[in-house]
């Protein structure tokens, strides 16, 4: 919704009038603040996503998750809407790669925003310890008979993903053969897609508006010893909190001389609250204000494991003003990261030496979230990161003209 938000900002200051046409039921959330932008959510037909997913495994070379996530139905009524409307739209950004893998025909200038890699995703959790995780991975109803199907094909999945992988790779080459001027939120993808392709793939990440007052305080006995946010049925998260706890708790219980207490906060299910718990962990699940959780916390970390897209926890953790404790694959999505001042920890007794060092130093910890603060206020201000989205809308309309 950030990346929304911004985008919207954008076309609003460039063009008369904005359509948003949702192909999934939203709430618009914050977005609904941008004036001058009309919403139209799109009928949704299941039945032919059922359809469309059968016919994809007879046929086998096509993503599943293209076939379940395209509603073609609702597609077609999409274009016959565009084509309705009598005037060619200045500019379209197709926000994903299902819907502008359908409409990479439209004949209008066009910004394709990936945001980030499937291919890149799938095969990432291809390597994950399926038999350890918790099951219910797709933010659903335990009891959904997608989760129930799930559990019995387990040992199979890391060979689905690999397929998945593997078939979005062709899907992902499509659209970027299509003409659209291509994006994706991290730097590293969009580095390696456009030496792939040999075309220009910009980034464009979301703003920050503004960095509100730090509410961190360095604290000699903080209610939590670290706090870790993210949605929490997610399955990337889920990995880097197993990891977490196999790898970094035993050496941070030696370190603190007791059991650690780390925040976890998120929305969650049943299943995953009781296996947070088994394994160390002290699920809050949502809290209507996080920076009172990261307050009262001595650190913050982000132990993931794969990566791709880019971890929006970091940058929330930066606008609290806290320390944070990450791997490289944390931070490998934000923009010039390089040159920023933490120091990811990609071995577990190192990353909690790095967790017990900030809880014990008030100067380095002081001076760990100044630096943080620095560099995202830097890099994402709402006028640098508009600057780019600015510059890729209008190069997406010069190619349509030459």
């Amino acid at each position: 919704m950030a990346v929304l938000r911004t985008a919207l900002g954008v076309l609003d200051a460039s063009f008369d009038r904005v359509t948003v046409c949702f192909l999934r039921p939203s709430t618009v959330d914050g977005a609904a603040a941008v004036p001058h932008v009309d919403y139209v959510q799109l009928p949704d037909s299941r039945r032919a996503r059922v359809g469309q997913l059968v016919a994809s495994g007879i046929v086998g070379h096509r993503s599943l998750n293209e076939a379940a996530g395209i509603d073609r139905t609702q597609l077609a009524g999409l274009e016959a809407a565009l084509c309705g409307v009598g005037v060619t739209p200045d500019l379209f950004v197709l926000d994903g790669l299902r819907v502008a893998a359908t409409l990479s025909h439209i004949g209008a200038p066009a910004l394709v925003d990936l945001d980030d890699l499937l291919s890149v995703r799938y095969r990432a959790w291809a390597s994950l310890p399926f038999a350890e995780l918790p099951f219910d991975i797709f933010g659903t109803n335990p009891s959904s008979p997608v989760n129930g199907l799930a559990r019995r094909l387990r040992p199979l999945l890391p060979h689905v993903l690999r397929h998945e992988a593997r078939a979005a790779e062709r899907f992902e080459l499509d659209v970027c053969a299509s003409g659209a001027r291509l994006s994706l939120v991290n730097p590293v993808e969009a580095a390696a897609l456009s030496q792939r392709i040999g075309r220009i793939v910009d980034t464009l990440p979301m703003a920050l508006p503004s960095l509100p007052s730090a509410t961190w305080l360095y604290r000699c006995d903080p209610r939590f010893d670290a706090a870790f946010v993210g949605r929490v049925t997610h399955l990337s998260n889920l990995a880097s909190l197993h990891w977490f706890a196999q790898e970094v708790l035993p050496e941070l219980r030696r370190l603190l001389g007791r059991a650690p207490r780390i925040a976890v906060v998120g929305r969650t299910s049943a299943t995953v609250e009781r296996w947070l718990r088994s394994i160390g962990l002290e699920p809050l699940g949502f809290v209507p204000d996080l920076a009172d959780v990261l307050a009262a916390s001595a650190v913050a970390i982000a132990p993931q494991i794969v990566g791709g897209g880019v971890n929006t926890k970091v940058l929330d953790y930066a606008a609290a003003g806290i320390p944070i404790v990450g791997t490289t694959n944390a931070f490998a999505g934000l923009l010039a990261s390089e040159e920023a001042e933490w120091s990811p920890v990609d071995e577990g007794q190192c990353f909690a030496e790095a967790m017990a060092a900030i809880r014990f130093d008030p100067r380095r910890a002081a001076n760990s979230v100044a630096a943080v603060r620095d560099h995202v206020r830097v890099n994402y201000d709402l006028a640098t990161v508009q600057a780019r989205w600015h510059g890729a809308m209008a190069a997406a309309i010069d190619e349509q003209g030459t």
